[in-house]
């Protein structure tokens, strides 16, 4: 053997379990998702930059709009949750500074980004409570107009803070099926894609789309049960 030649690692012959196929497809899933986790703070973070800037040149109805986008890239730790608690506090100072409309809006801003987020749990239940507190009495005001008597504010803010404080209706299952899809579809489309060019470059297209077609029929399976989970999610 020449010395040019790689050796293969001797920890891979101490442990032949690391070589076997659900290992590699746990480990791939794992790489896909520890991708998927950087690629999202990064989108969120980036829009989080964006909207402190704007907030520290008084552009607050700017900045909420991209407040509620890195909320929008919703991870359990990191930038979004910084969005949440941020987008949150601008609906209490443009409240304070007298514009109940823009602090109105930013907080169903915070309450639309926390309800699309939810899965098998309701993040940040504290601020969204709060952000129902709020709309409730932005809307009796509204409704009402100014010259309303205390005790109808209070009926119609009881009123709309039943409404938006009904759960939300969540179907587990089906959230089950959209994340499992999406899984599915992106690893199949990546074993396609090597497949096929892993494949003798002297076979004919057919017969290297031949090659690929196990994870070709994951990819399209994975698609179609990812666009039928967020349909009935």
């Amino acid at each position: 053997m020449s010395r040019l030649s790689p050796k293969p690692a001797a920890w891979l012959n101490t442990a032949p379990w690391l070589k076997s196929r659900p290992v590699r497809a746990l480990a791939s899933a794992l790489l896909f998702l520890a991708f998927l986790a950087v690629f999202m703070e990064v989108k969120a973070s980036r829009e989080l930059s964006l909207a402190d800037a704007l907030a520290a040149r008084g552009l607050s109805a700017d900045a909420a709009v991209h407040y509620f986008r890195s909320l929008n890239w919703y991870s359990p730790l990191g930038s979004s949750q910084n969005a949440a608690g941020r987008l949150a506090a601008l609906g209490d100072s443009l409240e304070a500074a007298g514009d109940r409309e823009g602090a109105c809006l930013a907080f169903l801003r915070l309450r639309s980004a926390l309800c699309a987020a939810r899965s098998f749990y309701m993040p940040r239940r504290d601020l969204l409570e709060l952000a129902n507190g709020r709309i409730a009495d932005c809307l009796a005001r509204e409704r009402l107009g100014p010259a309303a008597a205390p005790e109808d504010l209070r009926r119609e803010r009881g009123r709309f803070l039943a409404i938006y404080s009904a759960a939300p209706v969540m179907n587990e299952g089906w959230y089950l099926a959209a994340a499992g899809g999406f899984l599915i579809w992106t690893l199949g489309g990546v074993l396609a894609v090597f497949r096929f060019f892993k494949a003798e470059p002297s076979l004919p297209f057919t017969r290297r789309l031949h090659a690929a077609r196990a994870p070709s029929i994951c990819f399209a399976a994975g698609y179609a049960l990812w666009i039928l989970g967020m349909a009935f999610a």
